[in-house]
């Protein structure tokens, strides 16, 4: 009794440091697979300034209506505090353009002026100024050459038009996510971006764990009947899973500073996972030495394959190594510390169930077949676009967002400058290149090209205004050399900011030979970089394979000598049955998928343990325990999260496929 006293005192004293130590949950996606370091610190820092903001876009038929609609949405936002509009209310900036008219040029026209062809500038305006269609953001008596309107026009876009409908777009840096969107519901409009994913998949996250939990504690209830004839061992059983949960959790919290939503959605597995170990218990009548060492090597097993889970450098994999592994640990000393004091039997244990007595040849030629149609179809395929499959409602919206943003899908990158002088630098290079891009010095250039610009249109007036601008009087031509000579040193945008120092330029589609100009400048793109940490993730952690069967060849066979070649067969066939069929339903290997055949075998090693060790009693006991975890996996496979979903497909197969595998190799007549 002293263990048990001495258990729930180290599990209590845990419990009260967890909740000290208040651990918040993380919902951002990329943070489920990059570790914040000195290399992705960079990336993870563009991604929170670059995706903070909630893109609210409006559709209209006409412009008034969608001004209409945008104004009043701007409105209920700023009364209700819901967050700070960062790219629709642009008086400001139109009073920029008014009050400073000489310092906004285009990289075109600036060039023209350096060489002074001026000619060819007054040719340019001309095509302006008597545009039919075209509307002078600035009076020709300040702007006489349209400089202004060229350089907005040439640099951004107003409305866009697609087909017989108009969309404008509004960003807002939120308060108040949950709000905005149930205000959104109020209006016809689409909601894109960062936040909005990261707080539905919270959401839906939250619905998922207690739905699933609700539905595999029903489950369990009828597992006990089915199996013992009883629904009193319900409560031992959820005890020691509750107990396990409790474990995982705080070794968790104690460990990270953050728990990745994702983590709490994999940890409803535990349900099946550590129901094993008290469906052995109460399954076997005499507990021996035999049982004691069969049930503590299964789980040892299973904890030196999720250890090795620590190795990638990928938070959703540590944290779901350490959670799991707590929580085995948990739930096994609980049954073998708690339950020989609880005053619960199990019935009348079933006797009738499937053991899967298959002609063993029949049996292989199956195995080779899917192997062989399987390895037709290998593919690796690391991007970071399989790991999150968003809703049709946000799917359509990051459509819109995409079409209206970016019209032919280029290839996003953010170039890091550390002031705006050598962002000045950057920018004359893309423009070489007649690369697009945005960054703040295209709104407002620096105050040290403003002082140029200002000069430059100075000489212009002085040589040519005469010849060009006989619609105005002598006082306004005058008047254009020596008004409107001061320069903007106030206007400062922040969302291109990552620091008080550091800021950033979204480029379009940089070539290798943009590149290797550039080459001294830090470039993050986010896809790619995600993507390649992934794929060398990958590359590291496929050498830990064999040391994984290495690992647990040896651990068997200082407890079962020559047998331990015989037990890993069956986690072995799971394994490659697995990813033979993720490869036909086009589930490509990377990372995680790797990760299945960790689990896997950590998950099944228990089932061969007992199958070539016990009696008839183990045959029932394994039989519940794979029918209790491949329905958990089972359940993870319908998350709205891509990548859980394709795991719980991946593992509910070979979990299934290695318990087949071990009726056929250990059968009655084949006891080791």
């Amino acid at each position: 009794m002293k263990r048990v006293y001495l258990l729930l005192l180290v599990f209590f004293i845990g419990l009260f440091l967890s909740i000290l130590h208040k651990p918040t949950v993380e919902t951002d996606i990329l943070k489920a697979v990059l570790k914040p370091n000195t290399q992705s610190e960079i990336l993870l820092d563009i991604n929170k300034h670059s995706n903070s903001d909630i893109n609210v876009i409006f559709e209209s038929d006409t412009p008034d209506n969608l001004k209409k609609q945008s104004n009043h949405f701007i409105k209920e936002i700023k009364e209700n505090n819901l967050g700070d509009i960062i790219s629709s209310d642009n008086a400001e900036y139109l009073s920029l353009l008014n009050k400073h008219p000489k310092v906004f040029l285009t990289y075109k026209t600036r060039n023209l002026l350096l060489n002074k062809e001026y000619d060819k500038v007054a040719q340019n305006s001309m095509t302006l100024l008597y545009n039919p269609i075209g509307i002078p953001l600035v009076s020709v008596d300040k702007d006489p050459y349209l400089f202004v309107t060229d350089y907005v026009t040439s640099n951004f876009h107003g409305y866009v038009f697609d087909s017989d409908k108009f969309y404008s777009i509004l960003k807002i840096r939120p308060h108040d996510t949950g709000k905005i969107i149930s205000l959104s519901k109020n209006y016809d409009i689409y909601l894109s971006g960062t936040p909005v994913h990261s707080y539905k998949t919270a959401q839906k996250s939250n619905f998922q764990i207690n739905l699933f939990c609700f539905i595999a504690t029903i489950f369990v209830i009828w597992l006990c009947h089915y199996v013992f004839n009883s629904y009193k061992i319900f409560f031992p059983i959820m005890l020691s899973i509750l107990f396990g949960f409790a474990s995982g959790y705080i070794v968790t919290t104690l460990i990270f500073h953050t728990l990745h939503v994702l983590t709490m959605v994999f940890a409803t597995t535990l349900i099946g996972i550590g129901i094993d170990y008290s469906i052995h218990y109460y399954s076997h009548k005499t507990h021996d030495k035999l049982f004691y060492k069969n049930l503590t090597s299964a789980m040892l097993t299973t904890v030196i394959a999720f250890l090795l889970l620590l190795i990638p450098n990928i938070p959703l994999l540590n944290q779901i190594s350490v959670y799991t592994i707590g929580g085995l640990i948990g739930v096994y000393l609980f049954v073998i510390t708690v339950f020989p004091y609880l005053p619960f039997e199990s019935g009348e244990i079933r006797e009738n169930i499937p053991l899967f007595k298959i002609d063993k040849k029949k049996f292989y030629i199956v195995v080779f077949s899917i192997v062989m149609l399987g390895s037709f179809f290998l593919k690796t395929d690391d991007s970071i676009k399989n790991l999150y499959k968003p809703d049709k409602t946000l799917f359509r919206a990051e459509q819109i967002n995409q079409k209206l943003t970016n019209p032919q899908n280029k290839d996003v990158s953010f170039i890091v400058v550390n002031s705006i002088n050598e962002e000045e630098q950057v920018t004359d290079i893309l423009n070489k290149y007649n690369v697009e891009y945005l960054c703040h010095t295209k709104f407002v250039p620096s105050p040290l090209r403003q002082k140029e610009n200002i000069r430059l249109v100075n000489d212009l007036y002085r040589n040519n205004l005469n010849s060009y601008a006989a619609f105005l009087t002598p006082v306004q031509k005058q008047n254009l050399i020596t008004q409107n000579n001061s320069i903007i040193d106030s206007f400062v945008l922040k969302s291109f900011y990552l620091d008080s120092n550091k800021s950033f330029i979204i480029a379009y589609n940089l070539k290798k030979d943009i590149l290797n100009s550039l080459k001294d400048i830090q470039i993050v793109n986010i896809q790619k970089d995600v993507s390649q940490t992934l794929f060398q993730c990958r590359k590291n952690i496929e050498p830990i394979i064999p040391l994984l069967f290495a690992a647990l060849l040896g651990f068997l066979y200082l407890l079962y000598k020559r047998a331990a070649f015989k037990i890993l067969i069956p986690p072995l066939l799971g394994v490659l049955i697995s990813i033979s069929v993720s490869q036909l339903f086009g589930i490509s290997i990377n990372i995680f998928t790797i990760l299945t055949i960790f689990l896997i075998i950590g998950f099944t090693i228990d089932y061969s343990i007992f199958k070539s060790n016990g009696g008839r009693q183990s045959d029932i006991a394994v039989f519940a325990a794979c029918l209790s975890t491949v329905f958990s996996f089972f359940l993870l496979s319908f998350t709205s999260f891509k990548l859980i979903s394709s795991l719980g497909v991946l593992l509910s197969v070979g979990i299934a496929a290695s318990y087949i595998s071990s009726c056929v190799l250990f059968d009655d007549t084949e006891k080791i």
